[in-house]
């Protein structure tokens, strides 16, 4: 089972170490961790489920592991291209707060990730690039993951956090979403959930994939 485990792991990161190239026709770009990259070896991560419930064009650049912060080239603000996009979905900083202060007093990690007002950080300093270039933005929150996991135990607060301040950054612009993925994912569900219970299984990712192709529909869409 081990064995099994571990090649399954094996394969889920290796589909998400290759983002995909931007084109012109490219009408969303997603940024992100191993969470928007996770079932991608499948075609079933969030950024395949968008584009299939929305019928456009997707550019998934994220990459497991990414972060927010961290040596230039290798960041989530790093995937970034300029183009003409309705939309850029995005999330990070998870990894962080895991790897700068072990999830325990992270005040300076989250004040670098996003102020508390919402109106600084390197995470608002990513979205503002994206509306300069003339594209809408969505920013995926947290989700409960199950008890018994190996890592991010004891992460909750500090993510949740992280979801109040960019809340605080959408409320002032009405060109930027928060999506929940509470609302999508179950920590009770174990079909919602990896092997690992931390990642999204194909069920979770398309959970959340429908999550955010409706919230960009009912904001007019693409």
């Amino acid at each position: 089972m081990i064995r099994i485990f571990a090649l399954l792991a094996a394969l889920a990161a290796l589909a998400g170490c290759g983002p995909e190239p931007v084109t012109r026709r490219t009408e969303i770009l997603v940024l992100g961790d191993s969470v928007m990259a996770w079932n991608r070896l499948t075609d079933g991560a969030i950024a395949d489920v968008i584009g299939r419930r929305l019928g456009v064009e997707v550019a998934d650049r994220s990459r497991n592991g990414a972060t927010i912060l961290g040596t230039a080239g290798e960041t989530i603000p790093d995937q970034y291209r300029p183009g003409d996009y309705e939309w850029v979905i995005l999330d990070g900083g998870a990894n962080d707060l895991q790897r700068r202060c072990n999830c325990n007093a992270c005040q300076r990690t989250l004040n670098r990730l996003i102020t508390p007002d919402g109106s600084g950080g390197a995470i608002v300093d990513l979205v503002r690039r994206a509306r300069a270039d003339g594209a809408r933005v969505v920013y995926l929150g947290t989700y409960r993951a199950p008890t018994g996991r190996r890592f991010f135990q004891g992460c909750d607060d500090e993510l949740d956090e992280v979801d109040r301040r960019v809340k605080r950054l959408a409320a002032r612009d009405a060109g930027v979403l928060f999506v929940s993925g509470k609302d999508a994912l179950d920590p009770n569900n174990p079909a919602h959930f990896f092997l690992d219970k931390l990642h999204p299984s194909p069920v979770g990712s398309a959970r959340l994939g429908v999550l955010i192709a409706n919230a960009i529909r009912a904001s007019g869409g693409v």
